[in-house]
């Protein structure tokens, strides 16, 4: 998906877009009568033969088959599946721990409501983590096994009759052996969707098994996409190696994480196509199941009649100089907003020192921030886009700012910006139209 940015057309306005490359809720304690069943106030489903004890049929199965099993299912990514009750046992106390924590569902972004919430977010709610921490608290009983378990969760899909094209990565790909994680740039041609606005994309992964994630890379100019043919040229091999970014300066415009579905852009609003290849930067992970032969592609869903929309970003990255043996030192950036505009989503991205992402907006340059995105845990193996359920304006003369805190505790020297997993990164880009 190619992504035309002129002078005239961006929002944000900088220089250079670089690659972009989950408290314990207690447990409730409102007393149920013993001869009552069905949920609590607070969401909990109780059993009448179990007291206040959650059942796997009854209530953790289904919240698993929502959030988790997307990956964690025999043949997925996950290095473990969570699709039988036996399974979910074993790791019962693995299943509390990290979702207590917020580290699954891998969703970063702060969906609590206190800094703005996303579609489609995967947000385990309050109820549900005491669900999860009850039941293993109580020793983890099965239920009632006649209990027919929920329907699969099914991604969505595009129809055909939407698919303008589809980018193919060309031939298989076989992940290496010699580490876990491992990234490939495949360049592709995006001339056959002409001159129309890309409105959505499905990704379909070659083998689930090993692909963790996918971004589709827009080069911003025609130098960029010279860059990254010469990558792509000077490796015998297909595609070319891309840890850091893709090798020139670039933006994201698709993203895809396992679990994820065709995704449509917010109603009405598309981006147009550029006239240069774009690049399939795909994470290969081959914890789960080793390594197999891996063939994404990308369908891309195009029309016209939409309002133009752009992806353009903040960084300062001739500023960013991170102090060494620091276990918090951070880079805050603000960069005022030069005309009225309508945000719609937003893309950070760091490097693996990153530790934390907020954006928060100044009206009118000053006063309190209003917080617009919050990323309280980093995770360079998850980077996701974030679209708000409530698009925020923002007008001339407001300040939007940045703050990307980092952790190089290892580090001897300091750590400047760059595209290798040596260097680091502090961008955020923005979904954006004009002003309604």
């Amino acid at each position: 998906m190619l992504v035309r940015m002129t002078l005239r057309a961006r929002l944000l306005i900088l220089p250079l877009a670089p690659a972009l490359a989950l408290s314990l809720a207690g447990c409730p304690t409102d007393p149920v009568p013993e001869d009552d069943a069905g949920p609590r106030p607070d969401g909990l489903v109780v059993d009448a033969a179990l007291g206040d004890v959650p059942t796997y049929t009854g209530d953790v199965r289904p919240i698993l088959a929502e959030h988790c099993t997307g990956c964690h299912v025999t043949g997925g990514i996950a290095p473990f599946a969570l699709d039988s009750y036996a399974l979910a046992q074993s790791f019962g106390a693995r299943i509390v721990e990290t979702t207590q924590a917020r580290i699954m569902p891998p969703f970063l972004a702060d969906n609590s409501g206190s800094c703005n919430t996303y579609v489609d977010a995967r947000w385990l709610e309050d109820a549900e983590l005491a669900t999860l921490a009850a039941w293993v608290a109580g020793g983890m009983p099965e239920g009632d096994p006649a209990i027919p378990p929920p329907d699969p969760m099914h991604p969505p899909t595009l129809d055909p009759s939407e698919i303008a094209t589809t980018l193919d990565i060309g031939e298989d790909w076989t992940p290496p052996t010699t580490s876990p994680d491992s990234y490939r740039c495949f360049v592709v041609d995006m001339s056959a969707v002409g001159d129309q606005f890309v409105t959505g994309y499905e990704v379909v992964p070659g083998d689930p098994r090993v692909v963790h994630h996918v971004i589709l890379y827009e080069p911003q100019d025609a130098d960029a996409a010279a860059a990254v043919m010469t990558a792509d040229a000077e490796d015998p091999a297909q595609g070319y190696p891309c840890n850091g970014g893709v090798g020139a300066s670039a933006y994201p415009v698709a993203l895809w994480a396992p679990g994820s579905g065709a995704q449509h852009f917010p109603t009405g609003t598309g981006v147009r196509v550029g006239g240069w290849p774009a690049v399939i930067q795909i994470h290969y992970n081959i914890t789960g199941s080793g390594t197999h032969a891996d063939r994404t592609r990308i369908h891309l869903r195009a029309g016209t009649g939409v309002r133009p929309a752009v992806i353009t970003s903040i960084a300062d990255p001739a500023a960013l100089r991170l102090a060494p043996r620091m276990s918090s030192v951070s880079q805050v950036i603000d960069q005022p907003v030069p005309t009225d505009a309508r945000v719609y989503g937003i893309f950070p991205h760091m490097h693996q020192r990153g530790v934390s992402v907020r954006a928060e907006l100044l009206r009118g340059g000053a006063g309190a921030p209003e917080c617009m995105t919050e990323l309280p845990r980093w995770d360079f193996n998850w980077q996701l886009g974030y679209y708000y359920e409530n698009p925020i304006d923002v007008a001339r003369g407001d300040s939007v700012r940045v703050t990307c805190t980092f952790d190089t505790t290892t580090e001897s020297d300091v750590v400047t910006w760059g595209e290798g997993t040596a260097d680091e990164m502090c961008i955020v880009f923005f979904y954006v139209t004009g002003a309604p």
